[in-house]
């Protein structure tokens, strides 16, 4: 501990380490040094070292903190204990004590408050204290010692407080080990030492008797009596006695103890002190003399002692003296020497500042030079050993001035310098450079080993430095990317590219060139143009070369070369001049192009849009983004958008109403459903409505086409539409009258049929009932036949009227010809059939106005139902047809409900009329 606490004050603490002492205190007890701070001369006097044992030596007192970290864990549950009272006892009132992480005060909680439990901090709690009475039953018994201490302790304190008396037990020495009684009143204990002598602590009037009590007492190995003393207005008397006789163990009792009333003196006048003494005052006398002179005795004897001492201490004083004189003149004569040694070293120190100061600057700029380069530098001896860096070193690698003077091996470097020892050994070895390419973080770096050798050809140094190369290398790959490209490119282009001189020589010909003309390199290099192709051709091409280079700009020309079937061939070329570094021309450049094809493809474009803007249909063009590219004719006539209020705009609602369509039960995401369909099958046609330019709705014929692109990017689509509204008229005007009554615009019998289909197929899933009513008129046919068809036909359309009027919309009402009707009613009861059809008797009993006549009429209704009357079209009409004519029989104006009895009789009276007519044929 006290080796470790000297190293921490002569070595000093880390600025970290005081970041929270104030700065004044800082200031106060601190000296920086560098990057540490040493304490100064205040600090250091106020620490004390010393060794100390916990369990053997007297505790420290009036301590205001103790700090014990991790140590109890050591020591058992016994040991703990009695440290802890130790420290008890040595702390202040309000003392703090400070453990470890690991440690508490365990069974001595009743010693200590805990201030923050969390960081062990703890404080005196009461006066110091024995803990054993604390201790487990079974613990006490197994201590028979310790029990035998404390009885004897109970005894002494018992028997000094019944004496009155103040003990001090001291070890051969005259240190204090144990006191008891009044002990502040007679010893002062100073504050701070644990080891101290009776003699030192002792009250004044006391202290000199005991000295010489203690010295009778070494000689003599008696107990020793001192004299009557008064002290504080009591009469005390000192005595010095031995407990053992053990030389290696030998014990001394130190004992105050009050008079007796016998044995203390009498208070005397001063008149009775002039009178001869009594014989009891001279006995008195005698022994305080007698006392008075073994005291004087031993002070002789002591004074004899020391002079004794003393002179062979003078004795050895001389003879030291002569040889500090023999000593002195060799030093004065050393002196003489030293004084020539160190003028000669202030010469030599001067001219070593001098060098000192050049060879600093040079350092300074030595390192001025590095820090001003833009790559880590590292400097090794030939030990492998860091001696110097740089900043980028220190920023990149982050170096730190603790690290000169390591081996490379301890270096924390990045992984991809790992073989660095490896290197700068071989390096070493070979006294040559070394240069290898690293990656680091992503980055290229070169790193450069170079040795440094001396004049023996000894490598001292080995500088290492690390160049980021990644833009370079990124540079040189791009040139021979870029190369290579450009070799790809004239190697692969569709253009033909060729090189001639000045004198219209070839120098050059890419491959596009060689086939397109059937040529070789060894037939072009060498030859101008007007050896290798005809001479028109060649005279129009040399003309656009000089052209070209007498302008000096890029000329462009169309030249036609004669095929060998007879046909030309179309080339569009262009002529520029190449220039040399100086800027003059040295090379014509020519790219050409076969534009024979583009040529009729052009042609054929051209009637295409003749085509195109003559046509009757609308034609749409789009692009690949569903844009509407350009639109012809037709297309602004038919909507009534021009060209230029669509084009770039998208083009699917300009083909396709979204809200038209919904309504005929599409979804708005048709048309992209649509779309989609044509982009997977290329084609798609329909029918589909649109909107004019004025908001009008058309029905309309559409038909979209995808021409198949090269690439997704140049996808085209076309769309066709005519207008078709006055078709769809004529179509929707034909099936309303092939469904509807012409008069009443009743449902007809087939829409009648189709719908009670329905009706049927609903009640068997739902297991609702489904109403049908089949209805006659009575007596119509003399109406018609008396006012005529007109008034018979208005009379039926105010009678359609009114049957629509007492039915809910769901339901069905319908003109199966002449004067019947049928009405159709869903989820309905018997009741509620029943209700409908007496209303329709009711309302149709009133008159009807029929051009200013009053026209009264009844209706006779059949009521079926399904599926319980029949399940089936056919059979539920013949059903409700049956039930219409018993409603007749029975009197017209009412209606009435089928019954299966009444199958059964109006299928015997059809026998029996057919039986009749049979019969009257036969006799016939």
């Amino acid at each position: 501990m006290k080796t470790r606490w000297k190293s921490l004050v002569e070595a000093g603490y880390l600025g970290a380490a005081l970041e929270a002492l104030l700065k004044p205190m800082l200031e106060r007890y601190f000296v920086k040094n560098d990057h540490t701070f040493e304490a100064n001369k205040i600090l250091r006097d106020m620490i004390v070292f010393a060794k100390h044992n916990l369990f053997d030596d007297p505790p420290f007192l009036r301590l205001n903190l103790i700090t014990c970290r991790n140590v109890l864990i050591y020591f058992d549950h016994e040991l703990q204990t009695k440290v802890l009272q130790r420290f008890h006892f040595g702390l202040r009132v309000t003392g703090v004590l400070f453990l470890g992480r690991s440690e508490s005060v365990g069974r001595s909680e009743t010693l200590f408050t805990p201030l923050d439990r969390r960081e062990r901090l703890f404080t005196k709690q009461g006066e110091s204290r024995e803990l054993n009475e604390h201790a487990p039953v079974a613990q006490r018994a197994a201590s028979p010692l310790k029990r035998r201490d404390r009885d004897m302790q109970q005894l002494l304190d018992a028997l000094v407080a019944h004496m009155g008396a103040t003990v001090a037990l001291c070890d051969a020495r005259g240190n204090v080990q144990h006191t008891a009684g009044d002990v502040e009143r007679f010893l002062r204990f100073p504050a701070g030492r644990t080891q101290v002598g009776i003699q030192d602590v002792m009250s004044a009037p006391f202290r000199g008797e005991l000295m010489s009590l203690l010295h009778q007492f070494q000689k003599q190995r008696i107990p020793q009596l001192g004299r009557r003393r008064r002290y504080e207005g009591e009469w005390w008397r000192l005595s010095v006695r031995g407990l053992t006789e053990q030389e290696d163990d030998r014990r001394i009792l130190v004992v105050l103890s009050p008079l007796l009333e016998s044995e203390k003196p009498t208070n005397v006048p001063l008149d009775q002190l002039m009178e001869p003494p009594q014989l009891d005052g001279l006995e008195s006398l005698e022994e305080e003399l007698e006392a008075t002179r073994e005291h004087l005795q031993s002070l002789i004897e002591e004074l004899a002692t020391a002079n004794e001492e003393m002179q062979s201490l003078n004795e050895e004083a001389q003879a030291s003296n002569e040889e500090l004189q023999a000593t002195n003149e060799e030093l004065e004569a050393a002196n003489e020497e030293l004084q020539a040694t160190n003028e000669e070293l202030i010469s030599l120190n001067e001219e070593l500042n001098i060098k000192t100061g050049e060879l600093t600057k040079l350092n300074d700029e030595y390192a001025y030079l590095y820090d001003a380069l833009d790559f880590p530098l590292l400097v090794f001896d030939n030990e492998f050993c860091l001696k110097r860096y740089n900043a980028p070193a220190a920023r990149y690698f982050s170096v730190r001035p603790t690290a000169l003077q390591r081996h490379v091996s301890g270096l924390r470097l990045p992984a991809v310098l790992n073989d660095l020892e490896d290197a700068l050994i071989q390096v070493a070895h070979q006294a040559t450079p070394d240069e290898n390419i690293l990656e680091l973080d992503g980055r290229l770096l070169q790193r450069l080993i170079t040795p440094g050798v001396n004049q023996h050809g000894d490598v001292e140094l080995l500088v290492v430095t690390l160049m980021d190369v990644t833009d370079l290398s990124q540079v040189q790959a791009k040139l021979r990317q870029s190369q290579a490209q450009l070799h790809a490119l004239m190697e692969s282009s569709t253009v033909m590219i060729a090189l001639k001189d000045l004198n219209g020589r070839y120098t050059f010909a890419n491959p596009q060139f060689l086939n397109t003309f059937g040529l070789t390199q060894e037939q072009l290099i060498g030859r101008n143009v007007f050896e290798l192709f005809p001479d028109a051709y060649a005279g129009s091409v040399w003309s656009r070369d000089l052209e070209a280079l007498r302008y000096q700009q890029i000329v462009k020309a169309e030249h036609l070369l004669p095929s060998e079937g007879g046909g030309l061939r179309i080339m569009s070329c262009v002529h520029q001049v190449l220039r040399d570094e100086q800027g003059h021309p040295y090379l014509i450049l020519t790219e050409s192009e076969d534009i024979t094809a583009r040529k009729h493809a052009e042609r054929d474009m051209q009637v295409a849009a003749k085509v195109f803007e003559q046509a009757g249909e609308a034609i749409v063009v789009i692009n690949a983004l569903g844009e509407a590219q350009s639109v012809n004719n037709a297309f602004s006539r038919i909507t009534g958008f021009l060209a230029s209020e669509v084009e770039g705009q998208p083009a699917l609602p300009l083909l396709y109403c979204d809200e038209e369509n919904q309504g005929g039960g599409q979804t708005p995401e048709t048309c992209y459903v649509l779309w989609d369909v044509v982009q997977q099958h290329g084609y798609w046609q329909g029918e589909v409505f649109n909107k004019r330019r004025d908001g009008t709705l058309f029905s309309q014929w559409l038909t979209l086409n995808i021409i198949a692109p090269d690439s997704h990017d140049d996808a085209l689509y076309v769309a066709v539409f005519s207008d078709i509204t006055h078709i769809k008229e004529s179509q929707r005007q034909a099936e309303y009258l092939a469904t509807h009554d012409a008069f009443t615009g009743l449902p007809n019998r087939t829409l009648f049929q189709d719908r009670l289909q329905v009706v049927i197929a609903h009640a068997k899933r739902s297991e609702q009932l489904s109403a049908l009513m089949f209805l006659d008129l009575d007596n119509f046919k003399s109406i018609n036949d008396t006012l005529g068809h007109d008034v018979g036909d208005e009379l039926l359309i105010q009678v359609a009227s009114r049957l629509k009027e007492l039915v809910r919309d769901m339901d069905t009402v319908a003109r199966l010809g002449g004067d019947e009707f049928t009405i159709i009613l869903v989820d309905t009861t018997i009741e509620g059939a029943e209700q409908v059809a007496k209303r329709i008797v009711e309302a149709l009993s009133k008159p009807f106005d029929v051009r200013r006549h009053a026209l009264f009429v009844t209706s006779s209704i059949g009521l079926a139902f399904c599926p319980d009357d029949g399940d089936d079209v056919a059979g539920l009409t013949k059903a409700a047809d049956t039930a219409m004519y018993r409603a007749k029989e029975n009197g017209r104006d009412r209606f009435e409900l089928f019954k299966p009895e009444l199958q059964a009789r109006l299928m015997r009276d059809v026998a029996i009329e057919q039986a009749l007519r049979e019969g009257r044929e036969n006799k016939r």
